[in-house]
């Protein structure tokens, strides 16, 4: 009797029980629950007789719909817990007028799909840049599990961090921020945004930097000495520069104080920022031609109007 059942008869009954769930794609895994379900009518008759194959096949289809739709409501269930950290890490896209020089790929013409692409990189590297610039390496490893870690609740997350869901759920919005009330590392999104990709992922190479470095007793000053230097290599050079130390001065004249976290992750941005500006070979080196201090004043214009925005 079991030969009677075939692939076809399987195919069959998924098709009809995915159907009602289009909206959800499922019809989409029709085949191949409908593979699982034959294999498994298979292996049970080979330890039994199975009375009523075609019905064992019902059975198991729907069961397998039912997983199905149990992990689609667990992926949802995850979206709307983190649906306003989402909005902390995207926004728009406010590209600085030099970085298409860098090499960068116009968008106009390409596909939804690579765009989207790229809008995801900056996600990626907004969340990265997140956890490296806070202070304490215990809120690090919090917000490195909760951007790349493998909880998919906030109630796993606390578990895992050893918190109540309630108190890291305050703490994530005390950091990240919810609607029209900005967190403590919202400067990081905000400059991250107004700069390309290439240049954005030099920036946090020099965020992960900024305890090797701590040594460095005044990163303004070296930074504004570095730009002197560099101005003197050509006229073009020299006009680039000054552009360049006119924002730097502007940020030692109201540098934060180091009261409240998003005073310190701001002046952890301004210490990234002189990093990156004293490094020669960035997204562009710097001395061979003027161009090559064009993402440096992308970068030091941006966290000047962090600071503007954010300092407390």
């Amino acid at each position: 009797m079991a030969k009677e059942i075939t692939f076809e008869v399987a195919q069959r009954i998924a098709k009809r029980t995915t159907a009602r769930y289009q909206d959800l794609g499922l019809h989409n895994q029709a085949d191949d629950i409908a593979a699982k379900a034959f294999k498994e009518l298979h292996r049970a008759m080979a330890k039994e007789e199975i009375l009523n194959p075609e019905a064992f096949m019902t059975w198991k289809i729907k069961n397998l719909v039912l997983d199905s739709l149990r992990q689609y409501r667990a992926r949802d269930q995850r979206l709307q817990v983190w649906a306003s950290e989402i909005e902390a890490l995207k926004g728009p896209r406010l590209h600085d007028n030099y970085d298409h020089r860098a090499g960068r790929i116009p968008l106009h013409g390409l596909s939804n799909e690579f765009i989207a692409q790229e809008e995801q990189a900056m996600v990626d590297l907004i969340a990265s840049a997140m956890w490296q610039i806070m202070p304490e390496l215990e809120d690090q490893k919090i917000l490195r599990q909760r951007f790349f870690g493998q909880c998919e609740t906030i109630t796993e997350l606390a578990k895992e961090c050893g918190k109540s869901p309630t108190s890291l759920a305050n703490y994530l919005k005390k950091l990240l921020g919810s609607d029209g009330e900005p967190g403590a590392l919202s400067s990081v999104s905000f400059v991250l945004q107004q700069v390309s990709l290439r240049t954005g992922s030099k920036f946090v190479h020099e965020i992960g930097r900024i305890d090797e470095t701590s040594v460095v007793s005044n990163p303004v000053e070296g930074a504004i000495a570095y730009l002197e230097l560099v101005g003197t290599s050509s006229r073009a050079h020299q006009q680039q520069a000054a552009k360049g130390l006119a924002h730097l001065r502007w940020i030692q004249a109201n540098k934060p104080s180091n009261r409240g976290l998003p005073n310190k992750i701001l002046n952890r941005l301004i210490h990234a920022a002189c990093l990156y500006v004293m490094e020669p070979n960035d997204a562009r080196h710097d001395r061979w031609s003027e161009v090559g201090l064009l993402d440096d004043l992308a970068v030091v214009k941006a966290v000047q109007k962090a600071v503007a925005k954010f300092s407390k």
